[in-house]
């Protein structure tokens, strides 16, 4: 596999894999750059310098397996575009997530909120929520052909009514 050096392409913790964090004030040399070397992890984090309020700039990467989103109040419209994507974190609460769309979706960590389009990813395996709401992890909020191998749920800031 080939060697890729960049400053913002880095592990975010010790058992991570390399993603590569995108910058609101180098975006355009970003996406090249992602696009140059069929990077397939990208995170948008506002502790590395993603300013914009949406991601609409990631949407049409075709190569992303694995997206993290730490920016509070970022749109996630659009977030089904993203149709190969694996693996999804989003670190931030949101009042209401749509998965629609994410089919190939195969683990998913995320805080919080109501969630649709939780019956379509028939290839999850892993599904983990911070200060969700339990009744989420009910099987009639997954697909039949759903493969759950791992349910988790930090209640210990439940919010009920989100």
């Amino acid at each position: 596999m080939q060697q890729i050096e960049h400053k913002r392409y880095k592990k975010p913790g010790p058992n991570s894999d390399y993603f590569f964090f995108i910058s609101s004030s180098s975006l355009a040399d970003d996406l090249s750059f992602i696009e140059q070397h069929k990077i397939e992890n990208v995170g948008l984090s506002q502790y590395e310098d993603y300013t914009f309020t949406n991601i609409l700039p990631v949407l049409h990467l075709k190569s992303i397996r694995k997206l993290r989103v730490f920016v509070k109040k970022i749109d996630l419209t659009g977030l089904g575009k993203l149709a190969s994507l694996e693996e999804l974190s989003i670190g931030e609460e949101y009042k209401k997530l749509d998965f629609t769309g994410l089919t190939m979706l195969k683990h998913l960590y995320i805080t919080g909120g109501k969630f649709t389009g939780l019956t379509e990813l028939g290839s999850l395996k892993d599904l983990s929520i911070v200060y969700g709401n339990p009744a989420t992890l009910s099987t009639e909020n997954f697909s039949e052909n759903s493969s759950i191998e791992s349910l988790g749920s930090d209640i210990s800031g439940l919010v009920n009514d989100v």
